[in-house]
């Protein structure tokens, strides 16, 4: 319910004449009803105890929701690094796999220089840089995908299970870095 300038006054410790003087000069937010001037609660600066009041109910609820958060879930709200990056960590498992298990030399070889762009990519400020590289990764990743996919002399061998992992878990989450990445402002990406 919006205040009278009488009891906005009230509420503010000050004259009728002062608040008037305010309104007229623009300092405080006021409207009239009929030939009434009428403020609106949420209008009214705070006074000095209110703030502080105030400031101790967000200091507890930021405690609160700090003790509610998990501790392994705090490490994440910290700045984005590359080895919490799910693509990242997807591409890193499938070579340290793929360099086990000798599949396809050339394969490693290209998975290894796509997590390299990769991470260029993540790492980079400017627009234009950030998307390159993420397009870099993406063809790296395909081609090791590709190269898995010629070595594969069954349905089932292991560089068929590989390619089919590329396609299926990292070249997917790449796609939505990337189109993150474009859709970013200028400046922000």
């Amino acid at each position: 319910m919006d205040l009278t300038l009488n009891e906005a006054a009230t509420r503010l410790g000050c004259r009728v004449r002062t608040l008037r003087d305010r309104v007229r000069r623009g300092e405080q937010p006021a409207y009239k009803r009929g030939a009434q001037w009428m403020i609106r609660p949420a209008d009214l600066p705070l006074t000095e105890a209110q703030r502080r009041a105030l400031q101790g109910k967000v200091a507890l609820l930021h405690a609160a929701v700090d003790a509610a958060i998990p501790e392994h879930l705090k490490a994440r709200l910290g700045a984005a690094a590359l080895n919490r990056l799910d693509v990242f960590a997807a591409g890193r498992a499938l070579l340290a796999e793929l360099t086990a298990t000798d599949a396809e030399p050339q394969a490693t070889a290209e998975l290894r220089a796509a997590l390299l762009d990769l991470a260029v990519g993540h790492h980079h400020f400017a627009a234009s840089a950030k998307v390159e590289a993420l397009d870099r990764a993406r063809a790296g990743f395909s081609r090791a995908a590709a190269l898995l996919w010629l070595a594969s002399t069954e349905p089932a061998d292991d560089a068929a299970r590989f390619a089919a992992r590329i396609e299926a878990d990292v070249l997917p989450r790449l796609g939505g870095l990337i189109r993150w990445a474009e859709a970013l402002p200028e400046g922000r990406r």
